[in-house]
Formats: C-alpha cells, sequence, structure tokens
C-alpha cells in the first residue's frame, strides 16, 4: 500500500480516535439513535457522543460507528435532534465514512487526473443527498432545508470538519434545492443506473491507470511583479478557434508553443486565472456557467508581434507572458471579459523564510522548469530556475488561499519539495506545511490580508 494513502488514513483515523476517546456521552440522544436504529435495519451498535469542538453533526467508524454532536445540541427540539440522527445513521448504513476514506486514497494515487476530484466531489454530493432522503421520509422538507443552513453556516465559521459532517457550505444550495423539489425522484437507485454507473467506473479505471506524469516546461517569469505586469502587455492571436469541449474527453492540457496556442477542456474561470495570474479565491460574481462549462481553443500567435518581440523591444516578455496577454485579449474579445479590480481583506498565506535561513539553491541555468509527479509514495514538485515569486504561484495549485511572496529574496532558485498525502488542499494535516518548512526553510504563515480581487462585470458564452 502506497506510504500517502497510509499518511492520509492515520490522520483521519487519528482524528477519529482523538474525538471519539474525548466525547461526552448523551443517554437521551442514545436512546433516541438507537430506536431510530433499529427502524433503519442497523443491527450495528451505533455510540452517540457530544463532543464541544465541534460545530454540527457528524458521524465516524466502521466497525465501531459513532455519531458525534455538538455540546450545544442539547438545546435543539426533539424534531431537531431526530432529523440529525437519522441523516447520520444513513451515514452509518450506507457505510460511508469507509468510502471516504477510500476515495482520500485514490485521490492521493491520482493526483494529478482532474476527473478523479470530480467523481469523488459528487460522490460525497450524491450520499448526503441519499442521507437527505432519509430525512424527508419522515420529516417535513422546509424545516429540513433550514436546518441544514443553519449548520453550514455554523460550520463555515470553524475549522474544516476532518469526517463526514451533516452540512457544509460546498454543494449547499444544490442539496436545499433537492430537499425542496417534490418532483425530485427518491429511494434507491434501479438495476439499470447501478449497472451504468459500475460501467463508466469501470471505464474511467482503465482509462487513468496508465496515465504518468510528464515535466511541463513553463517559461521564467522575468521581473514580472516589478512593473511587467502581463495584464498590461499587448499581445494578441493572430486567429483563434473556440468550441465547447468533447464530454467524453480526458484530462486538461495547455500547450503554448511558437506556432500554436492550444488549451484542453478549460473552463473560462481557469483561463481567467491564468490570463491574469492570480488565485481562484481572487476572483468573485462569477456566473456557475464559467465554472462548469469546458472549452477547447486552438490558437495562432501572430507573427508579426512574436518577430518583434525576440528582436525588438518587446524582447524582455517571455512565450509564458506573450501567451497570459494574448488570452487576455481573446477574453475580452470572444467572451465580453469585463472585470474590475478591488483591493479587499481576504485570508492569505503569507511565504517567509524561517529564522534559521532558507534551504534554496542558487539556479545555475534559469530554466524556468517545473516537475510535478510522485517520488517513493509521495508527492513531488521540483522547480529550476523559479523566483520567489514563482514558487508562490506554484505553491498556489496546493493551497485554498492565495501565497503571497513576503521573503525578500530576488534571483533565481531551485529546489524540490515532496510530502505524504494528495495536492487536496487540507491545512489540518500539516504535511503539506512541514515540507515546505523542513525542506525549502520557508514557512506558510495564515494572516488576512488585503490584495487584488478581480470582479465579473460582464462574460458571455462565445458564439
Amino acid at each position: 500500500m502506497r506510504r500517502s494513502f497510509c499518511c492520509r488514513w492515520q490522520w483521519v483515523y487519528g482524528n477519529y480516535v482523538s474525538l471519539r476517546r474525548s466525547g461526552l456521552p448523551w443517554q437521551s440522544a442514545q436512546s433516541l439513535a438507537d430506536g431510530l436504529a433499529l427502524d433503519a435495519g442497523i443491527r450495528t451498535p451505533v455510540e452517540v457522543l457530544a463532543h464541544e469542538v465541534l460545530s454540527g453533526p457528524m458521524t465516524c467508524g466502521v466497525l465501531r460507528p459513532a455519531v458525534l454532536l455538538p455540546l450545544d445540541a442539547r438545546t435543539w427540539n426533539e424534531a431537531e435532534l431526530s432529523r440529525a440522527l437519522v441523516h447520520e445513521l444513513e451515514h452509518v448504513r450506507r457505510r460511508d465514512w469507509l468510502t471516504h476514506c477510500l476515495t482520500r486514497g485514490v485521490c492521493a494515487l491520482y493526483w494529478f487526473h482532474p476527473l478523479v476530484w470530480i467523481a469523488r466531489r459528487q460522490l460525497g454530493l450524491e450520499a448526503e443527498r441519499a442521507c437527505d432522503d432519509a430525512v424527508l421520509r419522515r420529516s417535513e422538507a422546509t424545516a429540513y432545508a433550514d436546518q441544514l443552513v443553519g449548520i453550514a453556516e455554523r460550520f463555515s465559521s470553524s475549522a474544516k470538519p476532518p469526517l463526514l459532517a451533516m452540512a457544509n457550505r460546498a454543494d449547499l444550495a444544490k442539496r436545499v434545492r433537492a430537499v425542496l423539489d417534490r418532483r425530485q425522484s427518491r429511494g434507491r437507485a434501479g438495476r439499470f443506473p447501478v449497472f451504468a454507473a459500475g460501467a463508466i467506473a469501470s471505464a474511467l479505471v482503465l482509462t487513468m491507470s496508465p496515465l504518468s506524469v510528464v515535466a511541463l516546461p513553463q517559461s521564467a517569469e522575468t521581473d514580472r511583479r516589478a512593473g511587467q505586469s502581463t495584464a498590461n502587455t499587448p499581445f494578441r492571436f493572430e486567429s483563434a478557434f473556440i468550441q465547447p469541449s468533447p464530454p467524453d474527453f480526458m484530462g486538461n492540457t495547455l500547450r503554448n508553443n511558437r506556432d500554436r496556442f492550444e488549451v484542453r477542456n478549460w473552463p473560462v474561470s481557469w483561463m481567467i486565472s491564468y490570463a491574469y495570474f492570480i488565485h481562484g479565491a481572487q476572483l468573485t460574481a462569477r456566473p456557475d456557467w464559467i465554472d462548469q462549462d469546458r472549452f477547447d481553443i486552438t490558437a495562432t500567435p501572430d507573427r508579426q508581434q512574436e518577430r518583434e518581440s525576440e528582436t525588438g523591444p518587446g524582447r524582455l516578455f517571455t512565450r509564458d507572458q506573450r501567451g497570459r496577454s494574448a488570452v487576455r485579449a481573446l477574453l475580452a474579445e470572444r467572451f465580453q471579459l469585463r472585470l474590475r479590480q478591488e483591493i479587499r481583506a481576504i485570508p492569505v498565506y503569507s511565504l517567509v523564510v524561517d529564522p534559521d535561513g532558507h534551504k534554496l539553491s542558487p539556479s545555475p541555468t534559469g530554466a524556468g522548469n517545473i516537475l510535478r509527479g510522485s517520488e517513493n509514495g509521495d508527492q513531488m514538485m521540483r522547480l529550476e530556475g523559479y523566483s520567489l515569486n514563482q514558487l508562490a504561484d506554484a505553491l498556489n495549485a496546493s493551497l485554498d488561499h492565495p501565497v503571497v511572496n513576503e521573503t525578500g529574496l530576488n534571483g533565481l532558485y531551485d529546489c524540490k519539495l515532496t510530502w505524504p498525502g494528495s495536492f487536496e488542499a487540507n491545512p489540518n494535516d500539516g504535511f503539506f506545511f512541514k515540507a515546505v518548512r523542513e525542506q525549502l526553510g520557508l514557512s506558510l504563515v495564515l494572516k488576512v490580508a488585503p490584495v487584488n480581487i478581480y470582479v465579473i462585470e460582464h462574460v458571455v458564452r462565445p458564439e
């Protein structure tokens, strides 16, 4: 078994043991849960505990399952407590906690494949909706929807729950719509949907099994934050063809060559982040379709501009900068994108040098390459000829908040970073943060800081 899966399991199991040992028995809730479990056909004893660190109900365990409730659940009325217990007991009946842990292992193995993350999120959503359906067989839909929203609001102000939680902000709108939709089909799926789902899953496994990771060259970013903003460089494509991505296309690619620029299976939100060199958290007022609809772009760079950029005043702009500038122009022309910049204080990770000094090596080549992959069961990222600003951008891909370079270091460096687990952002596990500190001599400090926020004022689908 891969080390990444073992580390992830060890972390989840450690949280489970800690919560269970420190939970407080709740006899009245236990009696109610015993009766509901019997009605649901659950023969395994399910322990009910209250815990002061929880913001809402959650489930953990397989052989010895437990339902954990927040301490203030003692103030809930019987109907609210019953709905929460029915939801969590359905997770127990379905053994969703085991599925949840296994999917983490799959994501650790296939971190580089976007369909794995999409499938995991959809699997989690369907599990929650199945548990919602179990509640609706006993409760009124409006009251349950109100309870979901209330619990999700409480979770949003607390740390990310480590185990299966009854409600959180992710996909809440879809769940509430499904709860209130009387036309929504409920209950177990028929034989044909189950067979179809199994066939699709098998096809995905066969497709992903032979995949491997290759190096992706990335141009050096020459003094971008010192005044040469990619957003202000006047490069455009000579021609560009845009079309919706085939629904069965696997993976996401970007190729920026001398004679052709290609994007495959990208949502518009990724294109905006690429063009303006920003983290997804810096893009707001986004309609749903810019994250959901995928597009292919095949474009030809302006050959005259290419020649001038290599021999004239524009020679300071790298190919990467020219590509980002051209995508920015394409978004304005074909997607009619209009953005408004604002300064807002949001959570960021400040990249700083440890007191003992950094462990980066000056780059002898300045190659500007990045390689992501696996090494001995760990996740690995190797950078060659990267500035600290570029390193901050590379770390963005693994974190849930933007990274701001505050090291004060100049020059280009080589470095290598390995850590157990997956590329999924999860500050609670600490593996990624510990690796940055011990291997690079740098620290990621969470704080609130003013950054540029891009507000979408107008955007349309291309015709």
